[in-house]
């Protein structure tokens, strides 16, 4: 059987590709293995559809979860600059943004404030949530492709600056956000 063999691939949602789901064919499939052996087949899909999620794969521990991510990212991200609250679970393991259930997070390019940003995102559910515990995600390909030409070309140039103000209450400290005490560090 061939390596893309061992894997079957669907929608999540009919009339949606994004994200492609991809699912063992065979019982025991190890995705670690299976990922680099196969990071072309990955790389290009992720290109084709914006997302992936691989699902009911063997292996469902943080460590294994941070070995599949480095198969296919190389080198992950410390977690500087920060804009939410999140608790590093080990590594390069961070958890998602830790806001109150009532609370939302509008979709959003990942760090697209910082002079870095990830090539990939990545989510693991350790516990799967009884009711609600979504993830939105939207293709921003697709969302830049809505935006009127005339206003791209203004935002092209004009550039972007973000202002950010840090208060208590759901954000973050500037010092838990540059993660230091001393201000001309910051500055």
């Amino acid at each position: 059987m061939s390596e893309q063999g061992l894997i079957k691939t669907e929608y999540l949602h009919p009339g949606r590709t994004l994200p492609l789901v991809v699912q063992p064919a065979v019982d025991g499939l190890n995705l670690v293995a299976w990922a680099a052996s196969n990071r072309e087949f990955i790389e290009k899909h992720l290109l084709r559809y914006g997302g992936i999620l691989f699902r009911n794969f063997n292996g469902q521990s943080i460590a294994e979860f941070e070995q599949f991510t480095r198969t296919i990212s190389g080198d992950l991200l410390e977690y500087t600059y920060r804009s939410t609250p999140r608790t590093r679970v080990e590594g390069r393991i961070y958890t998602s943004t830790e806001y109150p259930a009532d609370q939302a997070i509008p979709l959003h390019n990942e760090n697209a404030y910082a002079s870095t940003w990830p090539m990939k995102i990545w989510f693991f559910s350790v516990a799967v949530a009884q009711k609600g515990g979504e993830t939105p995600i939207a293709d921003s390909r697709k969302v830049f492709a809505r935006i009127d030409p005339a206003i791209r070309k203004r935002f092209g140039e004009k550039k972007v600056m973000y202002v950010r103000n840090y208060r208590t209450g759901l954000d973050l400290s500037w010092q838990d956000v540059f993660q230091t005490e001393d201000r001309t560090a910051v500055e």
